[in-house]
């Protein structure tokens, strides 16, 4: 990268069939940040905030310097369910002859198959492998470097490469499930993600850790507490996503972040994921707090032999007793499900839909339980498979059987569609962004049918404006009083 020679790297970020995600793409900011530490020239061309990637790559090639010039260098991160799309994006860019990068988790995992499409693959983290392609020109073949083991080392995540303003508002397309307890307010609050660890301490067979050789690595207290600040006061952000796959794992670590937003008064409200042995009474109090509205937790089954199968670390006790105290705190719970599992029953089935109901979630979803490649669910379900899985089969959960669910499609469509209608006493509020982004949200209006019908009547039907005022004021009501923290 001197003298005569340009080197511009482009990370694109794929979508699939229009897809709006609410989630920065902060894998590829933090590779980008990287980049940028040590000198590289990089942007990220994001298909999925409008960017168009032909017309980008193309401007984005450098211009010819003296005698000769160095190629750009595309790299393309994908999940499994957005593979094909990543996929056809790589032959585009090889066919314009730019060296073409794979990475993320499924080419991590499925790294021969991402090589008939890139001329590199990148397996594991992606910040040293991709400064070490640039640096030493490594133009094929497969790249694995170790693990950042102290993670704050690694810059901030380069959200100034990223379209952040269309990141702050599109949080209610998709993922009401992480924001859900801004009800109706969630499209006008600024909303963005923050990642303050990687990896999990647990080892979910249906999860990409089970297989991962990298251990749990956390920012420390100052690092997160500077990201937050970034967000308030470079974006206006007043409430964030901790997308952590178990952020009160390191429990002082979280007591610390959530004293320092406190004693700094930084008010901005948040979720977070976890699992239910870290909730008691103490720690549901001290993160409502520090301005927590809303915890996730993957209950996945109310069979604790599914459980054992899924080799869950939280029982189904602890699960129940966590939702329990995170509702007796004011904080909305969100809950997700699994069916189809490996040696599941209707009887597991049914014992799920009983927690549903006994526990009530103000929010809860529901999946069919997909072997992703790179988990051990993967690694038991490919020995089976008589034909390889198509990787758009996997997008939006789609309704497919695999080789170890005992049920046939047409009863498990009939079990997911049971247990998706299973209806909590306590029902989310969030109408708003259900009307205006029905196919997202589904589930929501076959829970509430008929808040549903009679929303769509006022709405659609009566054309009674006046009607109409009054009914929204008071859903809008109810669902600021949650994000206020009201609780249910």
């Amino acid at each position: 990268c001197c003298g005569r020679w340009i080197m511009k790297v482009a990370l694109i970020n794929p979508a699939a069939r229009g897809a709006k995600y609410s989630v920065e793409p902060l894998g590829l900011g933090y590779i980008a940040g990287y980049l940028e530490q040590n000198g590289i020239d990089v942007m990220i061309i994001d298909q999925v905030a409008g960017d168009n990637i032909n017309r980008q790559v193309d401007v984005y090639k450098p211009d010819i310097v003296g005698i000769a010039c160095r190629p750009d260098i595309i790299g393309i991160s994908s999940m499994t369910p957005l593979v094909i799309d990543a996929y056809r994006i790589a032959d585009t860019c090889r066919r314009k002859g730019i060296l073409t990068v794979m990475g993320g988790p499924h080419p991590s995992a499925m790294p021969e198959e991402a090589l008939e499409h890139a001329d590199v693959v990148v397996v594991g983290e992606g910040e040293k492998a991709m400064l070490d392609i640039v640096k030493d020109g490594i133009s094929s073949g497969i790249v694995s470097r170790p693990y950042v083991e102290n993670i704050d080392e690694l810059p901030l995540p380069a959200r100034h490469l990223m379209k952040q303003e269309f990141y702050l508002h599109t949080a209610s397309k998709l993922k009401m499930f992480t924001l859900a307890f801004l009800g109706s307010s969630l499209p006008s609050v600024k909303s963005a993600s923050i990642l303050t660890s990687r990896g999990c301490p647990f080892h979910c067979i249906f999860c990409h850790n089970s297989l991962r050789q990298s251990p749990v690595r956390f920012h420390g207290v100052a690092r997160v507490l500077d990201e937050i600040r970034q967000l308030k006061t470079g974006y206006g952000v007043e409430a964030m996503t901790f997308l952590d796959d178990n952020f009160l794992a390191n429990k002082p670590r979280a007591e610390e972040i959530c004293r320092k937003i406190t004693a700094e008064k930084l008010d901005v409200l948040w979720s977070c994921v976890t699992s239910a042995q870290f909730i008691d009474r103490r720690t549901a109090t001290m993160i409502k707090d520090a301005g927590c509205r809303q915890v996730n937790f993957g209950c996945e089954s109310g069979s604790q032999r599914i459980l054992d199968v899924l080799e869950k670390s939280a029982t189904v006790e602890q699960n129940r007793e966590a939702i329990r105290i995170c509702k007796e705190a004011g904080i909305l719970v969100a809950a997700s499900f699994m069916i189809g599992n490996p040696t599941e029953t209707v009887e597991d089935v049914r014992l799920t839909q009983r927690f549903i109901f006994e526990t009530q979630p103000e929010e809860f979803y529901v999946n069919i339980t997909t072997p992703y490649p790179g988990t051990k669910l993967w690694e038991s379900c490919n020995k089976k498979l008589r034909k390889p899985l198509k990787w758009g089969d996997f997008y939006r959960g789609s309704l497919q059987v695999y080789p170890f669910s005992p049920f046939d499609k047409a009863e498990l469509g009939k079990l997911f569609l049971e247990t998706i209608l299973v209806k909590p006493v306590a029902s989310s509020s969030d109408w708003k962004s259900a009307l205006r982004y029905p196919g997202e949200s589904v589930g929501w209006f076959l829970r509430h049918p008929l808040t549903a019908v009679k929303i769509i009547l006022g709405r659609y039907v009566m054309k009674n404006k006046k009607s109409n005022t009054r009914n929204a004021d008071v859903m809008e009501n109810r669902a600021r009083g949650f994000s206020a923290g009201g609780g249910a």
